[in-house]
């Protein structure tokens, strides 16, 4: 506690002495006439002066009492210390970012009626950049919410830290991007495989989303119930207590890219329904490895799985130059096929995914004269060769039922194999 100085006991100054005593001489020394530039009238200030000092130290000694009081206490003076100020850095529009180093100097303006700059020197190197502050958040970790002041920051207005009547929960969410396994179309099914190197003593509950182009939209048990009807939820880690997989399902999904943090690219989420808890002895689960993985089912005609031309029609096709409608019958190599002709086809959804299983389903249908002649002609011989483009040739596309037919056209059946993971796109005609 600081205290102001105690008034002192006698206020006189050297003239007020020294008038006294000039003015009561007549009572002890009447003889003596003090007159002025004598050396009586002298004497009269050298003694006026012995008293003005006796006057200060008597003034002084209520606070050298307490300074012996503090000594007693073992309480000391408090060292003599440089000057300290809090000091920003303002750089120039257009400068990049720098260092402060420790004990860059600084100077202030000098004092009013000096000409002498105060020199300061930085306690400790500070980095300088060029950039502005953006956000300014308030965080109550004991109860897992915040307040986000940027607007206010914006605005140049005051903010009022850690408002508990405006604090909001605080947003818990991992997101993973994958631009060939989250491009969801149809029905999907996704794995998302968690490995734990430490479990979470309680379960943690995440709702799983995608995005869809207009919000976040939520996989089926990710939404409240309807109708009192609850949805599964396929969570073998239970709550991330243990290594596991989330089964992600939705049965007519249609993802879009969205940036998060500045990426762009198909997103999922998974977001905390709940509070963290307070405790801070309970820990958290840590996470090894993520592992992605996803089926992906769709049809023509939804409302009948089972109907023939249920699939994935291709995005195009050529027969040599020419573009072919695949929704009606075509030739693949032209009326009067010839060795080298081509067909090309592309699935901009299926040969983006490597690794991807494909079925081809061939439906070879007969020309008027095939049917006429069936019986009384041999079909040529001949062999199709199935390629893909891996960014500098066409390469041998190892299919997994290369037998005739249907392989080469000439029969009904169906062609499977795997998408290469070096397929590429490539221009065709």
């Amino acid at each position: 506690m600081i205290q102001n100085a105690p008034a002192p006991s006698d206020t006189r100054d050297l003239p007020e002495i020294a008038s006294e005593v000039l003015a009561r001489h007549a009572g002890y020394v009447p003889e003596w006439i003090p007159a002025d530039k004598t050396a009586g009238n002298g004497l009269a200030w050298i003694f006026a002066r012995f008293l003005q000092v006796v006057v200060q130290r008597l003034n002084q000694a209520p606070e050298k009492n307490r300074l012996a009081f503090f000594d007693l206490l073992g309480m000391g003076l408090v060292p003599a210390q440089s000057a300290r100020a809090p000091l920003a850095f303002k750089i120039t529009p257009g400068a990049a970012d720098s260092n402060a180093p420790a004990a860059t100097q600084v100077a202030a303006p000098p004092p009013p009626g000096s000409s002498d700059q105060i020199v300061f020197e930085t306690e400790q190197a500070a980095g300088v950049m060029a950039a502005n502050l953006a956000q300014v958040v308030s965080l109550w970790p004991g109860r897992d919410e915040y307040l986000d002041h940027s607007a206010a920051l914006a605005a140049n207005t005051p903010v009022t830290l850690f408002d508990h009547l405006r604090l909001q929960p605080t947003q818990h969410t991992l997101y993973l991007a994958h631009n060939t396994l989250l491009a969801l179309t149809g029905s999907v099914e996704i794995d998302v495989e968690f490995e734990l190197t430490q479990t979470s003593p309680n379960p943690l509950q995440l709702r799983w989303e995608y995005w869809d182009g207009q919000v976040w939209r939520g996989f089926k048990g990710m939404n409240p119930a309807c109708a009192g009807v609850i949805e599964p939820t396929l969570d073998s880690t239970l709550g991330l207590t243990r290594s596991g997989t989330f089964r992600l399902q939705a049965g007519c999904a249609m993802a879009a890219q969205t940036s998060v943090n500045g990426i762009q690219a198909f997103w999922i989420r998974g977001s905390l329904t709940d509070t963290l808890p307070a405790d801070p002895a309970i820990v958290l689960p840590q996470v090894d490895r993520i592992r992605l993985s996803s089926f992906i089912q769709q049809t023509l005609n939804d409302d009948d799985p089972g109907n023939p031309q249920s699939g994935i029609l291709p995005d195009n096709a050529l027969s040599g130059a020419t573009k072919l409608d695949l929704t009606k019958a075509f030739y693949p190599f032209d009326h009067q096929p010839q060795p080298g002709d081509a067909f090309y086809f592309s699935s901009e959804e299926i040969f983006a995914k490597p690794g991807a299983h494909v079925s081809i389903a061939i439906a070879k249908s007969d020309t008027p004269l095939e049917q006429v002649t069936a019986s009384s002609t041999t079909p040529l011989a001949h062999e199709v060769a199935w390629e893909y483009w891996n960014g500098t040739d066409w390469v041998g596309l190892a299919v997994l039922d290369g037998k005739k037919p249907p392989a080469d056209f000439t029969g009904n059946g169906l062609i499977q194999f795997t998408v290469p993971k070096d397929m590429v796109k490539t221009a065709v005609n």
